[in-house]
């Protein structure tokens, strides 16, 4: 009854079903985004809207803001917002990935939704990157919400000063006051229509932009209403990944199997040991149990092996016998799995419907 060698199989278990689980999570990731482009791509596209005495809406001079999926599968979806004087219409065109900046294609786009400036919304959000809080960087999003359509979030990670850099100190835009987290952002823009976008939605002056040298008068803090944090939400919640369970319960069970030992060790007969001879953290020696006199091998664990002849108090257990170092060694190593696996439990707990502030 040795739990070292399952300590070692446990863990060569562990980092094959680690492995596993990231892969996975990754291909079920990649599934879920395009199913959710899909989804959207299918939605009934709307009528465009009609006059008040109803005329179609003649397509005037339109402002287009482009944007891009941040991750890209075998196609690239390219998104245009094409805003009127009236109309906000929606189109979508896709192109095969390349090393380019995927472009919008007008003769190969569809028409998804179209709705009045006064229907179409848009509110602040941010997406705050850790190692566990799926792929990107951090960076300001802007919630697009159409009639018709599911909600487009925009993420911006232009930089100020050096390009490659991936430091959110070098991010050029930042909302002011604290906004809902979101998930990953579906898409991603580039700084003029970005900036495009929050100017004609009325959030100029809740937006920092590092690039202005203009001092804004106007400057305001976005104060998030439970609505906002209701509907951030709704663009796709936190979940714990495949991986993070996996890790949450092989290391609950190990700390199981460990105190589980220490428990069986530790709750043995008591005796004394002669001590005959010893190898490194293992001692020979012979004991009485009930009058009975056993000769075996004693699990001293780290603690300073015995001199020869000596006396030691021992626990003998299944006719494994042990002294304290030993089942407090054990102790120790279910206590620091335990705690791994709380760790990982609260590290990994969802931030849906909660604030952030400038990282």
């Amino acid at each position: 009854m040795d739990p070292w060698h399952g300590l070692v199989y446990f863990i060569l278990f562990w980092v094959a079903l680690t492995v596993g689980a990231h892969t996975f999570n990754e291909l079920r990731r990649r599934r879920n985004r395009t199913g959710k482009l899909q989804r959207l791509q299918a939605e009934p596209v709307e009528q465009p809207p009609q006059m008040p005495d109803g005329r179609p809406a003649a397509p005037g001079e339109a402002i287009r803001c482009v944007m891009f999926e941040l991750v890209p599968g075998l196609k690239t979806w390219v998104v245009a917002i094409d805003i009127e004087q009236d109309v906000i219409r929606v189109r979508q065109s896709a192109r095969r990935t390349g090393f380019r900046i995927p472009r919008f294609d007008p003769e190969k786009s569809s028409l998804i939704a179209s709705a009045w400036r006064t229907q179409v919304t848009a509110t602040p959000a941010a997406f705050i990157a850790t190692a566990k809080r799926g792929i990107g960087r951090t960076m300001p999003v802007l919630i697009v919400r159409v009639p018709g359509l599911q909600p487009l979030t925009i993420g911006c990670d232009e930089n100020i000063g050096f390009r490659w850099s991936t430091s959110a100190s070098s991010l050029r835009f930042w909302w002011r006051g604290n906004v809902p987290w979101v998930t990953t952002p579906v898409y991603r823009t580039l700084g003029g229509d970005w900036l495009t976008l929050v100017e004609i939605f009325g959030l100029a002056p809740y937006l920092e932009d590092k690039a202005s040298t203009q001092p804004d008068p106007g400057a305001r803090e976005w104060i998030a209403s439970p609505q906002d944090l209701n509907a951030a939400a709704k663009t796709g919640r936190d979940r714990r990944g495949v991986a993070a369970w996996f890790l949450i319960i092989l290391c609950a069970v190990g700390a199981a199997v460990f105190l589980f030992f220490g428990g069986v060790f530790s709750s043995g007969t008591p005796t004394t040991a002669t001590i005959i001879e010893c190898t490194g953290h293992s001692c020979l020696g012979t004991w009485n149990i009930n009058g009975v006199s056993q000769t075996g091998e004693i699990a001293t664990g780290l603690s300073h092996a015995p001199s020869v002849g000596s006396t030691v108090a021992i626990r003998v257990s299944f006719g494994e016998a042990s002294t304290a170092g030993y089942w407090l060694l054990i102790f120790a190593v279910g206590g620091v799995f335990l705690a791994f696996s709380l760790l990982v439990f609260v590290s990994t707990r969802s931030r849906t419907g909660s604030l952030v502030g400038m990282p």
